[in-house]
């Protein structure tokens, strides 16, 4: 009986999950951007200096991948053509994996080893199953929740790897100016690197960036100090310590600025 119930709720979990995937895409995909899917993918390579990846437009609805093994980019084709902050963002994603690719993001590899097994587990599970529905067989329909068990596995196990690509993704079109900063308001937030609440900016004080936080070996209410081109000192305090994973940087309110 237990499978049934386990079976019922990951289909439950992936139909949820699919719809609000679905929905984030088409609210956002009213919000015109300047750059194409396309272009925005380009762009992003070019920056990270990825010369043998090749961009390509496929049939579907959101099937849009990167393939580790062909070194391909492929957009489905209401991403690549379109000029919407929904195209910039799943180009953006995608290119972080390519970007991950080029690290050598240990994750990602792991992913590049299991997903032909999910692959075919996810064929075989439905066949299994459906088989034993028919012949009312339970040894059938165990072995087919068995096998729809490794595509979940996988999936939890290479989570991580969508996850980093998202974070990627929101720093790299924040950091190459790919959607104008109006339409970035609750797309890009700065959120704590621990505790992933939302930060703000307060007047004197920074937020920093985790990569700067190592680099400079400074943590929250350490101070840091900044010099002009005129070599003139400042002093601030920093109030927070964020999630960023392209270059380093320090944030300030415009009152702080000037």
């Amino acid at each position: 009986m237990w499978y049934y119930v386990v079976s019922i709720i990951l289909l439950i979990v992936s139909v949820i999950i699919s719809l609000t995937v679905n929905y984030s895409f088409k609210k956002y995909s009213s919000v015109y951007t300047r750059e194409s899917g396309a272009n925005a993918a380009q762009k992003i390579l070019d920056f990270f200096q990825i010369n043998d990846v090749q961009i390509n437009s496929i049939s579907g609805n959101l099937t849009d991948n990167y393939n580790p093994i062909n070194k391909t980019l492929n957009l489905s084709t209401n991403v690549f053509s379109a000029n919407s902050i929904s195209a910039i963002a799943v180009s953006a994603h995608e290119c972080s994996h390519a970007i991950q690719d080029k690290e050598g993001y240990p994750l990602l590899k792991l992913r590049k080893t299991l997903v032909p097994i999910a692959n075919f587990t996810s064929y075989g599970s439905y066949f299994v199953i459906l088989l034993g529905l028919l012949m009312d067989a339970t040894n059938l329909i165990v072995i087919g929740a068995l096998l729809f068990s490794i595509i979940v596995l996988v999936n939890l196990v290479t989570l991580p790897v969508e996850i980093d690509a998202s974070n990627r993704a929101l720093a790299i079109i924040e950091q190459l100016n790919l959607v104008e900063e109006k339409d970035m308001k609750g797309l890009v937030n700065l959120r704590d690197l621990k505790t992933k609440k939302e930060l703000k900016l307060k007047d004197n004080e920074v937020i920093i960036s985790d990569k700067l936080s190592q680099l400079i070996n400074k943590k929250v209410k350490d101070e840091i100090v900044h010099k002009d081109s005129n070599n003139k000192e400042y002093k601030f305090i920093i109030s927070g310590v964020c999630e960023n994973y392209v270059s380093n940087y320090v944030f300030m309110n415009k009152l702080t600025y000037e």
